[in-house]
């Protein structure tokens, strides 16, 4: 029988080092699974579709397929991995990701995925709606000057050039689209742990986690 390590939390909290870090150390797969809204949305923006017209967006759920390699995002076999992280392509996610179809398109994807091998998933409704019944819950969090300096550093490496200003209001409306949304919205389940990273590493927050793996007995 397969396991299950789910989490959650707010964008930029750190949950996508973490669950690479713990795949390599416990030779599991991790599944971003934020990244497959991402390309899905960029998809939508390439069509030019209106992301506020429901209609329109479902539509284009068969003409899209995404695939996860390592590092890579791939949409329709193309590479996609840096331009999704894009603060437009941002916003535009958690408009997009608001739509019932798109996560049931999207869960889909996920749970087919989980329910054949050992998993670390991350993303905004993993613990509630994706993956109720993992082994281990995560709710990973961090104060939103903490995560927006993180995503700003991140960016400047990647030669984007949005300030830090910009990319805290971003973080902030996310926030806002993620936990008032009507589908799957961000929340703390009460059986997951909750970790707060804002003055932790990742290889610290990390060895939190694998104490509750190993504890468990899951390797």
């Amino acid at each position: 029988m397969s396991f299950q390590i789910a989490i959650d939390g707010p964008s930029a909290s750190g949950k996508t080092e973490v669950a690479k870090k713990l795949s390599e150390i416990l030779n599991i797969t991790a599944i971003d699974t934020g990244a497959i809204y991402r390309a899905f949305t960029l998809f939508c923006l390439k069509e030019n579709v209106d992301i506020n017209d429901n209609d329109s967006v479902i539509a284009l759920i068969p003409k899209v397929e995404v695939n996860l390699s390592k590092d890579k995002v791939y949409l329709n076999g193309e590479d996609v991995s840096l331009c999704i992280r894009s603060n437009e392509v941002s916003i535009a996610t958690s408009i997009v990701a608001k739509i019932c179809e798109v996560r049931e398109f999207v869960s889909s994807i996920q749970r087919k995925i989980a329910n054949s091998t050992n998993v670390v998933m991350q993303g905004r409704d993993i613990t509630s709606v994706v993956l109720p019944n993992a082994q281990i819950k995560i709710f990973l969090t961090a104060s939103i000057e903490v995560r927006a300096k993180r995503r700003f550093l991140e960016m400047q490496a990647k030669g984007q050039n949005d300030t830090y200003e910009e990319v805290l209001e971003n973080l902030k409306i996310r926030d806002k689209n993620d936990i008032t949304r009507d589908v799957s919205p961000l929340v703390k389940t009460e059986d997951s742990v909750e970790i707060d990273s804002s003055d932790l590493t990742v290889d610290q927050v990390v060895k939190i986690i694998l104490d509750i793996v190993y504890e468990k007995g899951l390797v």
